[in-house]
């Protein structure tokens, strides 16, 4: 399986070395190298890649801003900087995680769990695990979707509510939501997310949940109307 990529790495350097390990690689395109956060962004405005290779310490805005305002679903392989960059990468689930300092064989290894994955990946778009594996408690948990009530944001932290358990995770709403099927569940306000299928009953204001009355943005309120009739 052929994959392209991309390198983000600021320093050049590095980026020369790293490039060089790629060039020995098998059915791999390095399509592009960039030193800054904003210019690969910019090309995957127009450009779809089946890897990044990024390195947390970039200017303007690092890594996991840059991980975080992605649009698409891409794998990255992180290179860290801290050690804490090891344990963040693996709460927002990457693929690999590299260090400072690696060789070829280390960076293969992470190419061949993006092939892995995408053998094993359903082949149709409507297809969505029926589960979840979270980092709760220094523990991986699996939660079921059908499971989840709703997600509140909790600083840099989310709670996911189910009938019998709370999991609080390291996550942002937007990188949660973007592991959930957008068919059951919605964004009703900045910090809520609501499993639609648990809906019991909703004012312009409010949707109650297992008794719960949780907030209806305004600004959202149009949308899920729309979403909820359909549902």
């Amino acid at each position: 399986m052929h994959l392209n990529g991309i390198l983000v790495v600021a320093n050049a350097v590095e980026r020369l070395k790293i490039g060089q390990l790629f060039a020995n690689i098998e059915n791999i395109t390095l399509l592009d190298e960039f030193d800054t956060a904003v210019g690969a962004s910019e090309f995957l405005t127009y450009n779809s890649v089946d890897f990044i290779v990024l390195k947390t310490d970039l200017p303007v805005y690092d890594g996991f801003d840059f991980i975080e305002n992605l649009k698409h679903n891409v794998e990255i392989i992180l290179i860290i900087k801290e050690p804490t960059d090891a344990l963040k990468a693996f709460e927002l689930g990457l693929i690999d995680c590299l260090p400072p300092s690696f060789k070829r064989d280390r960076l293969e290894l992470g190419l061949s769990r993006i092939r892995e994955k995408k053998i094993i990946e359903p082949q149709s778009s409507e297809a969505h695990d029926s589960n979840l594996v979270v980092r709760c408690n220094l523990k991986n948990e699996k939660i079921y979707l059908n499971t989840i009530l709703w997600i509140e944001a909790m600083g840099d932290y989310i709670r996911i509510q189910t009938p019998t358990r709370k999991y609080v995770i390291l996550s942002t709403m937007k990188q949660f939501m973007s592991r959930l099927p957008e068919h059951q569940f919605f964004r009703t306000h900045k910090s809520f997310i609501v499993n639609m299928d648990k809906i019991e009953r909703y004012t312009p204001s409010e949707v109650e949940i297992a008794g719960e009355l949780l907030p209806l943005s305004r600004s959202r309120k149009n949308e899920f109307q729309i979403r909820f009739s359909i549902n």
